[in-house]
């Protein structure tokens, strides 16, 4: 049977994920990954593809990707969504509407964020919300 994970059990395994990160010494990145980075959280709203990205720094996309995921962790990709994701979890901190923090992180509209969301948690942002009185969401700087 295939069930779906509780927003606790989600929320509890991210945390422990993220844990790992803290306690390994991670190598010094190549800088060219330092700048994809910075250009992803400076245009979070725009959808700049990877080739773009590849291209301002100066380097093929198949390239980028690999280091990205070398350096990171996590293909460029999914980094893009998930910084998408925190922006909106600032936004909404800062008294945003989700649909108002959604499209100020460059999705379209609320239901492809939601789309989006669901797919890389296995529940809907609605879920994450009506469990907030019971879930400690914590962005790590």
């Amino acid at each position: 049977m295939n069930t779906r994970p509780s927003a606790f059990d989600l929320f509890r395994e991210l945390d422990r994920w993220l844990s790992r990160f803290e306690q390994a010494p991670s190598p010094q990145p190549d800088n060219r990954v330092i700048q994809a980075v910075a250009l992803i959280q400076k245009n979070y709203s725009e959808n700049i593809s990877v080739a773009e990205i590849a291209k301002q720094i100066g380097l093929s996309e198949p390239h980028l990707c690999q280091l990205f995921k070398q350096y990171v962790g996590i293909p460029i990709r999914r980094y893009r969504i998930w910084h998408r994701i925190y922006i909106i979890a600032v936004k909404m901190g800062l008294g945003l509407t989700l649909t108002d923090a959604a499209i100020e992180a460059g999705f379209t509209d609320c239901a492809q964020f939601s789309r989006v969301f669901k797919d890389i948690g296995g529940i809907s942002p609605s879920e994450v919300l009506a469990a907030k009185s019971n879930t400690d969401i914590r962005i790590l700087s």
